[in-house]
């Protein structure tokens, strides 16, 4: 990193901030992760100076919370040119097959959640979020694939109501422990998917680089975002499990997060349509699971990080089933630790958040359905080379 930034931390010893260029200021939340940037107004176009210095925060303190202060609201096509600002700035592009077929205007298509028509890169995170008062949001924007997901909930209309002598208690999902929407499922107040910690779109084999989140709706108090700092939690590791976790791979998986893609594929064909297989099994061949380090180094700043997540790592490659379990819950498990996180707090609709989903984790804080709704329009980078703890390119 430049010498400048090295020398953040002494400032904030002293002053407990930065001054950035063109009147930006950032406030660091801990000392590892996790800043508030103050004094930008993203429904304007960036200056070069503003990119640069949003980037150099950026890559110093993972995630950033760029605060609105109520004062502005960016929509979908200003949420948009700036996701393609940073991505130009960074040099981002798609420069595979995968990402040529996966991209719009150059920004990451998730093919197996829900987007706002016209604009395949915008998931809408309400969408399928559920619980609470999150129903008060279904027909208030508009969004393409979503099939899988309306068959899901028209199956669950079909099913015939128990009869009032069946004391019989409803079966429980099963979930492997810590996988998305498995850890805290039952207590929760939302039903959301995203409330264990992971990394974003690990069946690409270049996940994407990083997130903007744009809040839409919030509710008054609760659904924060919880960010660990998977760089500081590899350097907590034993030194002897460092070493061996460098030379290790890792496979990962779409198909075990969104079964409800071949769920619904199934049920469609049990009543004689099998066009909706038939895209299923599109979607099986054109993203396969991919192979990604088990330790990865950044690409930019050569820090070295867990890459393992409980998400969409399927199995870490070459060792036993045991092993691999035993490894997973070992590497996952530093996630959790509070030195190496930092909570961002939403306080105002139009806040957005950018965070490094290349050494990052994040935990959708799944507390806030009895007290209001919840909605973000979620924009991914294209991603990069994944390279192992050794600079060697692996996925």
């Amino acid at each position: 990193m430049p010498e400048e930034i090295q020398q953040w931390d002494e400032q904030i010893a002293h002053t407990g901030q930065i001054s950035l260029a063109d009147g930006v200021t950032l406030l660091p939340l801990t000392p590892l992760i996790g800043a508030e940037v103050h004094g930008l107004n993203l429904t304007k176009p960036l200056s070069s100076a503003s990119l640069t210095a949003l980037t150099d925060a950026f890559l110093r303190y993972k995630v950033l919370m760029i605060r609105s202060g109520g004062q502005w609201k960016m929509d979908v096509d200003e949420h948009t040119g700036l996701c393609k600002d940073l991505s130009n700035h960074w040099g981002l592009s798609a420069d595979t097959e995968q990402k040529e077929m996966n991209n719009s205007e150059g920004l990451t298509v998730h093919p197996f959640l829900p987007w706002l028509r016209h604009y395949p890169h915008v998931w809408v995170t309400s969408s399928v979020a559920s619980g609470g008062q999150q129903y008060q949001l279904r027909s208030s924007e508009d969004v393409e694939n979503y099939e899988p997901f309306a068959g899901q909930k028209e199956a669950r209309k079909r099913k015939p109501p128990r009869s009032a002598g069946d004391n019989s208690k409803a079966p429980v999902p099963q979930y492997r422990p810590g996988s998305f929407g498995g850890a805290a499922l039952n207590q929760d107040t939302v039903n959301n998917g995203a409330n264990a910690f992971h990394f974003d779109d690990g069946f690409f084999h270049h996940p994407p680089s990083a997130v903007v989140l744009n809040s839409v709706v919030l509710p008054k108090v609760g659904g924060d975002t919880i960010f660990a700092d998977m760089g500081a939690a590899y350097r907590g590791l034993h030194p002897d499990l460092q070493k061996k976790a460098k030379s290790l791979t890792q496979t990962m998986d779409w198909r075990h997060v969104f079964p409800v893609w071949e769920i619904e594929a199934e049920r469609r064909a049990s009543e004689g349509d099998e066009s909706f297989r038939d895209h299923v099994e599109q979607l099986i061949e054109d993203y396969p699971p991919s192979r990604q380090p088990v330790i990865r180094q950044h690409p930019v700043t050569g820090e070295l990080s867990i890459y393992t997540n409980l998400g969409f790592t399927r199995e870490i490659d070459d060792v036993s089933k045991e092993e691999s379990d035993q490894l997973m819950a070992t590497l996952c498990r530093m996630a959790e630790r509070p030195e190496y996180q930092v909570r961002m707090r939403w306080l105002n609709e139009g806040d957005v958040c950018i965070y490094d989903n290349r050494i990052t984790n994040h935990y959708a804080v799944a507390d806030y359905g009895h007290v209001g709704p919840r909605s973000l329009h979620h924009i991914a980078l294209l991603g990069e080379p994944t390279l192992n703890a050794y600079g060697e390119v692996v996925g």
